[in-house]
């Protein structure tokens, strides 16, 4: 029962992707692809230099500055600083997540340890 149910939840994982895929096939895979990580990858750069130029205190500078200066050139000087805002949020709750997870699975070890 666990089988199908798994195998399930599977097809329907990948018909919904598939689905979404077609649907919104108005822009290139390309042009997505690289417009959602020019940001990502402009705040990789500029944390690496901050982390050198300004100690302790730079990598969170240049992350900021190097998604923002990536916003600005995608969207304008109007909309970059919502549209670096809202970036930040997500890489935010996307840390908080996988810090409870890493706390959840902490926990789950500890309550092995002791258990056992």
């Amino acid at each position: 029962m666990v089988v199908v149910l798994s195998l399930v939840a599977a097809v329907a994982y990948g018909l919904s992707d598939f689905v979404g895929g077609l649907v919104s096939r108005r822009t290139s895979a390309w042009a997505v692809a690289f417009t959602g990580n020019a940001a990502a990858f402009a705040g990789a750069v500029l944390a690496f230099v901050g982390f050198f130029v300004v100690p302790v205190v730079g990598m969170f500078i240049g992350f900021v500055l190097g998604v923002y200066a990536a916003e600005r050139a995608r969207v304008g000087a109007a909309g970059a600083w919502p549209s670096t805002k809202a970036a930040l949020r997500a890489v935010g709750v996307s840390i908080l997540i996988e810090l409870v997870a890493a706390f959840l699975a902490v926990a789950t070890w500890v309550i092995g340890v002791v258990v056992t």
